[in-house]
């Protein structure tokens, strides 16, 4: 080490240019990450999606899921498989363990399905890719007074353009209803020209086509031949010929059949601020910035209003990139603020050349890790800015220590360029090996797996290059600038106003040093043991604060949404007409509150804009009679000027809501996270459905009996009622088998696919079927006629029983096991969470005696609670086993080390208290600051053992030792502990409410690092010196034991 800062205070070429060189490389590498709100992340899932219309999910599940879950089991890298039969469709997610090549698992998946030979034949093509996360940037609302189509061709026209914008690939047309071309034939013009619905589809097909026939060679060359004859409109469709009259003319499609080129017949509406609208959502992809994207549409937005038709416009909605860019400001504030306290506190206690070069470290660092960003797949987001500010204070630790040592040892023998390199030298090796503990202390959170994972991942990605690139900084380029220094001499001139306030400071902390912290930390030397008890007391009170709710632990904290949501689900095969009455009542309670919530100074609105959708659409695009949808925006929290919250707006519009007859769920969302996953999940696993059910039913009574439990739902839900038909024997007499009587049921109530059309960019079914009125009721049913291959016609009653029932909506599927999950949230602002995990399992053991077929599991936030915790258990004993032997090796002792981590449990005492000054609730994230505390805290510790040990090594008294080292590192100890507390001051007393969740842990690292502090000052001697006596003892206890031996 001695030789490398010798070469770089020598070479100024190599110091300047290693500076230069990481400078130059952040800045060039900053415009190109992506910015995005939440860090993005690779899902591992491969996702299996088969089509079979008209099925029910009894029938998707028998036919299709239980034969791809079968097939595919025992797959290498398979973790799990989760699936959802519904109606018409079944969706298979594969998860894959991390560490499995994801596209070569595909590669299997698809060879085993492709080997499932007996799938039904109306089953469509079975889709199978990896999963991507659609990263949505703004919504685009398109509302005005125009028909539905021309509202949807107006939609389709916006889009396709901001598609052609630069940096804009994919967006997508929302709420609308999916076109159709419906061909509806009824009953009786089937039986008076003699025809079936199998006899027109094939006319239809052979008649509407496309296709290439060949080509032909001429003396100019080739020539392709080509048919055009694919029906594209009603016309078209209209025109084809069905059936040869006697007199040699044709029955066209038209005479016998109403051809709609319309809509799904399921209704959908959507209006924005009350106007009918549609929406166009645009996303990003790979690198893509979310900004740049979000600019150009806004662009083209306010050129748009030139060509748009009277009455139409288009508005911005649930603009992401607006939340990046509010963050992004409000957290470089943040750290701008953080960095000129810094440089403020380091001018007041060095001198100014010297608290400059200290500080130039700050953007050499953080250049150097903004350059290795995209190479660790980081982009910039709440979370790798946030660790840029729990850094801040942290990252000058090394060159404080390195720049005092180096000052230091210029008044002792003037000698600028040898005091860089001795003064240097003399701590490089405390110093690099307290940085590396720091490093080791948030390498755990690279471990920790999930969603939430993510965002400490991207704090330790940020973290320890900036760590890392301060070491290099601190050895290589500090040293060579501050080889200039000159110790300043008072009578050479006139003192500045600084220098004036940086003596009288000076003179006064060494005043205090000598008359006040010398004397105290004597006295506490002298009563160690007692002074022991003292800090062990003040532990135990913090704890048991902790342990008696004092001090509140909430596992996941809520983070305010810049919106509002609310979703009513009625019984499946509800009228879209009783949906929608009770989802606009909820509409106008909203409208209600928007004019109550507003400004009385300013007059703004707190509720600014209102979207609903009534029919809202399934994960299919497909609209869903039973579903109503509300979307409330906010004023974003840097234009609030009241302390309003969304939850606040939430409860109130619960409450005027109330209950709604008949409905089987409402669910109010107003934080971000809220909905990723519940707070309580208990996942019921069996075979029997009527077993789960019952079950089911016992859990929601036993968590309505939980106080602070709300929103308590399952997933068994009854579905639309369902005609099981049965063929009676007298069917087999007429040659009519299962297959045929049910392809001619289909043909008529549900419609047959005869053709999909492409127009415009997407898939319009064309189905054949009966008219709507001849669908409507089971009378319909009884009076169809079933035509036989002869051609024989027989009433549906004569070959057919029928049976009423029930299905489910959806049936879902955990490895291969049936699952209903029971729901429910916790208003965490009430409720203590500490006992919750207990009295679930207590009254799920009794659950489980009355139905012993049933298994259950805890899923949602009490999974990733308990795998975060995990995770943090095993990441602590690494930490903890990595922080000794980092200790180890430079103190040269296997028992010292051991005196350095004792403080580390006391440095929690600080951040427990740090919680309970800021009034603010422990959480998972706290946790996380405190075990990256530990590394933190052993840094001055590892400094000052490491001074006492070398003027312990001069034949100094252990006493005097002990003395003169805390004295000696002081000013060091106090700079390193107020920069790394000022660096976060301005984030802890951040008022955005979007970040609020990272301020726990910035106060965990922030008051853990003042406390431990008072540790390193007062503790740590006193635990040298106790230790010592241990030594001391157990060597007399050595000697007399020894001596007894030798009496004997």
């Amino acid at each position: 080490m001695h030789s490398i800062i010798t070469f770089f205070v020598h070479n100024k070429v190599a110091a300047n240019l290693l500076m230069v060189l990481i400078l130059a490389a952040g800045f060039f590498t900053l415009p190109t990450i992506p910015a995005e709100f939440l860090p993005s992340y690779e899902m591992n899932i491969i996702s299996i999606k088969a089509p079979y219309r008209g099925a029910t999910p009894e029938e998707v599940e028998e036919h299709v899921v239980a034969k791809i879950e079968e097939q595919i089991q025992g797959i290498n890298g398979i973790d799990k498989i989760t699936s959802v039969s519904s109606e018409g469709f079944a969706a298979i997610n594969v998860e894959i363990n991390s560490g499995f090549n994801v596209r070569q698992v595909l590669g299997d998946i698809k060879e085993r399905v492709d080997a499932i030979t007996d799938f039904p034949e109306l089953l469509d093509e079975i889709r199978i890719t990896v999963a991507e996360r659609k990263l949505e940037v703004l919504g685009v609302v398109v509302s005005g007074k125009l028909q539905e189509r021309e509202l949807q061709q107006l939609g389709k026209r916006i889009r396709d353009e901001i598609l052609m914008l630069p940096d804009v690939s994919q967006a997508t047309l929302g709420a609308i209803r999916p076109a159709e071309f419906s061909i509806e034939v009824s009953e009786q013009t089937l039986r008076q020209y003699r025809l079936s619905f199998q006899k027109i589809a094939k006319e239809i097909n052979n008649n509407s086509l496309s296709m290439p026939a060949g080509s032909m060679k001429t003396d100019k060359g080739e020539v392709l031949l080509r048919t055009f004859g694919q029906s594209y409109s009603r016309e078209d469709f209209a025109r084809i010929p069905i059936l040869k009259r006697d007199d040699g003319s044709f029955v066209l499609l038209g005479e016998i059949a109403d051809i709609k080129d319309g809509f799904e017949e399921e209704q959908l509406e959507a209006t924005f601020n009350g106007h009918q609208s549609v929406i166009i959502d645009v996303f990003r992809l790979g690198d893509q910035s979310a900004i740049e994207i979000s600019e150009r549409v806004k662009n083209y937005i306010t050129e748009s209003k030139s060509f748009l038709p009277p009455g139409v416009k288009l508005s911005v909605w649930r603009d992401r990139a607006k939340i990046v860019k509010g963050r992004i400001s409000t957290l470089t504030s943040n750290a701008i603020q953080g960095a000129v306290l810094v440089f403020v506190l380091l001018t007041l206690f060095l001198r100014l050349s010297v608290a400059a070069w200290v500080c130039a470290g700050i953007p050499i660092s953080f250049l150097g890790a903004l350059a290795m960003m995209p190479a660790l797949g980081v982009t910039i987001n709440i979370s790798s800015l946030f660790a840029f500010i729990l850094v801040l204070g942290i990252v000058v630790d090394d060159a404080i220590v390195t720049g005092e040592n180096i000052y230091h040892h210029l008044t002792l023998h003037n000698d600028p360029e040898k005091a860089a390199i001795e003064g240097t030298y003399e701590v490089g090796v405390p110093v690099t090996f307290g940085v590396l503990t720091t490093v080791i202390a948030f390498l755990p959170l690279l471990s920790i797996e999930g969603r939430r994972g993510q965002m400490f991942e991207s704090i330790a990605l940020v973290v320890i290059p900036v760590l890392l690139f301060s070491l290099v900084e601190s050895k290589c380029i500090l040293p060579f600038h501050l080889k200039h220094l000159k110790i300043a001499n008072p009578d050479e001139g006139k003192q500045s106003a600084l220098q004036r306030l940086q003596t009288a400071i000076d003179s006064k902390l060494q005043c205090f040093i000598d008359n006040s912290y010398k004397p105290t930390l004597a006295v506490l030397l002298e009563h160690r043991y007692s002074t022991l008890c003292g800090f062990i007391g003040l532990f135990i009170i913090m704890m048991a604060m902790t342990a008696g709710g004092q001090i509140r632990f909430v596992f996941f904290p809520k983070v305010e949404s810049e919106s509002i949501q609310a979703t009513l689900t009625m019984p499946v095969g509800t009228p879209y007409a009783v949906t929608k009455k009770h989802t606009d009542r909820m509409a106008r309670i909203a409208k209600e509150l928007q004019t109550e919530f507003v400004d009385p100074d300013s007059g703004q609105q707190f509720m600014t804009n209102i979207l609903v959708i009534n029919g809202k659409e399934d994960s299919l695009g497909h609209p869903q009679s039973n579903v109503g949808y509300l979307r409330i925006s906010l004023l974003p929290p840097e234009q609030r000027n009241l302390s309003w919250t969304g939850h606040q707006v939430v409860t109130e519009w619960r409450k005027r809501v109330g209950s709604i007859p008949g409905a089987e769920k409402i669910y109010f969302k107003s934080d971000i996270f809220h909905g990723m996953t519940r707070p309580v999940e208990i996942q019921l696993h069996g075979d029997d459905f009527k077993t789960l059910s019952l079950a089911a039913q016992s859990t929601r009574t036993l968590l309505e009996q939980i106080p602070g439990l709300y929103d308590i739902e399952d997933t068994f839900e009854i579905g639309k009622e369902e005609v099981q038909i049965k063929l009676k024997p007298e069917a087999e007499l007429l040659g009519l088998s299962v297959i045929d009587l049910s392809r001619q049921i289909r043909q008529g109530f549900y419609g047959e696919e005869v053709q999909v059309l492409q127009r415009q960019g997407e898939d319009i079914q064309v189905l054949l079927r009966y008219p709507l009125e001849q669908r409507k009721s089971m009378l319909n049913l009884n009076r169809m006629k079933i035509r036989t291959d002869s051609g024989v016609e027989v009433d549906f009653s004569d070959v057919a029983d029928i049976t009423m029932s029930r299905g489910l909506v959806d049936i879902d599927r955990v490895n291969r096991k049936r699952v209903v999950t029971v729901k429910a949230n916790l208003d965490k602002e009430s409720t203590h969470e500490a006992n919750l995990r207990e009295l679930i399992i207590t009254g799920m053991t009794d659950i489980k005696y009355h139905y012993p077929s049933i298994n259950y599991s805890l899923e949602g936030e009490m999974r990733e609670k308990e795998e975060a915790f995990d995770s943090v258990f095993y990441g602590t004993i690494f930490v903890l086993l990595g922080i000794y032997c980092l200790l180890a090796i430079p103190l040269q002792s296997y028992f010292q080390p051991l005196m350095v981590m004792i403080v580390i449990p006391f440095g929690i005492t600080g951040a427990i208290l740090g919680h309970f000054i800021a009034g603010i609730d422990l959480t998972v994230y706290s946790v996380l600051g405190i075990v990256a505390l530990t590394g933190v805290v052993v840094n001055d510790s590892l400094v000052l053992v490491d001074c006492v040990n070398t003027l312990k090594s001069r034949s100094v008294t252990l006493f005097k030792a002990v003395s003169d080292g805390a004295t000696r590192r002081f000013r060091a100890i106090i700079l390193t502990s107020l920069t790394t507390f000022l660096g976060l001051a301005p984030l802890m007393l951040e008022k955005d409410t979007q970040a609020q969740f990272l301020i726990p842990m910035a106060v965990s690292l922030a008051y853990g690092i003042i406390y431990a502090t008072l540790i390193t000052l007062f503790l740590l001697p006193t635990l040298y010196l106790i230790f010592d006596d241990c030594a001391v003892r157990f060597r007399q206890l050595k000697l007399a034991l020894s001596n007894s031996f030798k009496e004997i």
